[in-house]
């Protein structure tokens, strides 16, 4: 299992940056998972919308996390994902929840 809990904010945008990845359409699925229930951690939002870009996708997720969402601090969860390639991968990461929308850009 990878843990993910320490990357800086600074390094998460270096990777959203040079990995192209769908900020817009994790914006869109973080808003729908909050709409219905109020509020989503990053695991919430990847069980009803799989990581259609692999990490990418959870590296996203914690970008916009660091920016929109609140920290339980000294807390973590689990997150899983399918990568293209097939095989399941599981990383720690910091607990954060979308008590609110995420503004789309």
């Amino acid at each position: 299992m990878h843990d993910a809990t320490s990357l800086s904010v600074e390094v998460l945008q270096d990777l959203v940056r040079t990995n192209d990845i769908d900020v817009v359409g994790l914006t869109v699925d973080v808003n729908e998972v909050r709409g219905r229930s109020g509020q989503a951690s990053i695991g919430d939002v990847l069980r009803e919308h799989p990581a259609s870009q692999g990490l990418a996708s959870v590296i996203g997720l914690m970008f916009l996390a660091t920016n929109h969402a609140q920290l339980r601090e000294g807390s973590t969860e689990v997150v899983t994902w399918r990568e293209l390639d097939g095989n399941d991968y599981a990383a720690r990461v910091p607990s954060f929840y979308f008590l609110e929308d995420v503004p789309v850009d």
